[in-house]
C-alpha cells in the first residue's frame, strides 16, 4: 500500500492493485436507450468496498486488465461494478470494509455518473444517477434498470426462444 491524500487531505492507504493496459479493440455494448449507440464504462471509484480501501481506474477505451496477486482487490474491483450498477439484491449483507463506517462506489458508463453510498450503521444504500451535465433522474434504480435489461444475455433462455424471438435477441445484441 502506498500513503496517499484523499479530498479531505487526510492520509489513508491506497490498496494496489496492479492494472496491465492490453492493447485491443474495446468492447463496446450496444445500448438503445443511447440512441443505439455504444455505452462503455470509462471510470470506477471505489471506497471501503469488501476489501478495497481506494481505488480509481480510467478507462480510455481500450480494453483495462485488472492483476494482481491473491487479496489484492481484484474480485471487489469488478464486484464494485455490479453491487453499483445491478442493484440493491445484488449486494452482499456486509458489502462495507470491516471497520469502516461506509463505503462508495462511483461508475461513469456513456453519459451518466452513477454513485452508491452505503451505510454501515443502517445497513442502508443510497444510489444517485445524474448525466454529465447535472441532470439527475428521478427513479435511478428503475432507469439503471430500463438501460442494463437490455445488455444483458440469458443463455439458458436464449436457448428455449423460437426461432424468430432468437434472431431478434441476437439483432438487438449486435445493433
Amino acid at each position: 500500500t502506498t500513503p496517499t491524500r484523499d479530498r479531505l487531505g487526510s492520509i489513508r492507504a491506497r490498496q494496489c492493485i496492479t492494472t496491465r493496459l492490453v492493447r485491443r479493440n474495446p468492447v463496446l455494448i450496444p445500448s438503445p436507450f443511447f440512441g443505439g449507440t455504444h455505452v462503455r464504462i470509462t471510470r470506477l471509484e471505489a471506497e471501503n468496498v469488501k476489501r478495497l480501501k481506494a481505488v480509481a481506474i480510467n478507462i480510455d477505451g481500450t480494453m483495462f486488465v485488472v492483476g494482481g496477486k491473491n487479496g489484492s482487490g481484484k474480485s471487489s474491483t469488478l464486484d464494485s461494478i455490479m453491487y453499483c450498477l445491478a442493484g440493491a439484491s445484488a449486494v452482499p449483507d456486509e458489502p462495507i470494509r470491516r471497520g469502516e463506517a461506509g463505503a462508495r462506489i462511483k461508475v461513469e458508463v456513456g453519459d451518466l455518473i452513477v454513485t452508491r453510498l452505503f451505510d454501515a450503521e443502517s445497513g442502508k444504500t443510497s444510489l444517485r444517477v445524474e448525466s454529465k451535465d447535472g441532470g439527475l433522474y428521478s427513479s435511478p434504480q428503475a432507469m439503471l434498470d430500463k438501460l442494463f435489461s437490455t445488455l444483458t444475455f440469458d443463455p439458458l433462455a436464449f436457448s428455449t426462444m423460437d426461432r424468430k424471438k432468437q434472431g431478434e435477441t441476437l439483432r438487438k445484441i449486435v445493433a
